[in-house]
């Protein structure tokens, strides 16, 4: 997978988990921020500032 591929998703899971949560806030999904970058970490290999600097991008 592609990160053009790896971002698009990423951007719709978040959306979808914003519509389904509707009453957490952007703050409770930023606190699970380290555990999922750790995930992409192990997964993917990336360095966790690249995925930090990634995220917050997209955020």
């Amino acid at each position: 997978m592609n990160q053009d591929m790896c971002k698009g998703k990423w951007i719709k899971i978040k959306g979808s988990l914003k519509k389904t949560w509707r009453n957490a806030s952007n703050d409770d999904f930023k606190e699970q921020n380290d555990k999922i970058i750790e995930l992409v970490r192990e997964i993917y290999g990336e360095a966790k500032k690249v995925i930090e600097k990634e995220d917050s991008r997209l955020s």
